[in-house]
């Protein structure tokens, strides 16, 4: 009997070391993905990394303090993300919040866009050493040009970092406010108010 164990625990050995970077880095996105398609902040952020975090951080920084100025000085997907956590969130928990948990507020509350995660396989994985390059792809665009999204080996796990993503959403929404024809403030308040209701408060000025 005492054999045989020794034996099961082997083979389990090696068949865990026979496990590609590259399955490790599909299980971590899938297990992002589904997060992000149940609303699963507290799963989803175990699979973002330190550079993400750090950004939502800053997000968070914005969200408290920015006034119409410095949002001038903002990308377009930063003045969605803070006027929309304005809109939606009252002003005790936005002080309660920390980058991380302003992550996982954000895929909770449907900010990161759930029904386009839906479609988002991996296509291709470019490794070096503890540091890849991914490949994601629409399953309703297979045509189209991928997505490269970074990914970290950061104590020994692999997670995402999607500061790299969030540049490319700032361009698509340049080309979608253009062919719109509003002014880009108009455009981000139109749809604030479509998707949320309107709020008599001004969301421009600093959270006080």
């Amino acid at each position: 009997m005492r054999i045989a164990i020794i034996i099961f625990l082997s083979l389990a050995s090696v068949s865990c070391e026979n496990i590609s970077e590259e399955e490790i880095i599909k299980e971590s996105f899938n297990n992002y993905k589904n997060a992000i398609i149940n609303d699963n902040g507290k799963e989803a952020v175990k699979y973002v990394d330190s550079r993400t975090i750090k950004y939502y951080s800053r997000l968070l920084e914005l969200t408290k303090t920015a006034d119409s100025i410095q949002l001038e000085k903002s990308t377009i997907i930063e003045k969605f993300f803070v006027l929309g956590v304005r809109h939606t969130t009252p002003k005790d928990s936005i002080y309660k919040f920390t980058g991380e948990t302003l992550f996982s507020y954000a895929i909770e509350k449907g900010f990161t866009g759930k029904d386009g995660a839906i479609q988002l396989y991996i296509n291709q994985i470019d490794l070096d050493n503890n540091f890849a390059i991914v490949e994601l792809k629409s399953k309703n665009a297979t045509s189209d040009p991928g997505i490269n999204i970074h990914y970290y080996k950061e104590n020994g796990v692999w997670k995402a970092d999607w500061t790299s993503f969030f540049i490319m959403v700032n361009v698509a929404f340049k080309k979608l406010i253009k062919s719109s024809g509003q002014e880009e403030n108009v455009f981000i308040m139109n749809v604030l108010n479509e998707v949320y209701g309107k709020q008599n408060i001004d969301l421009w000025k600093p959270v006080s």
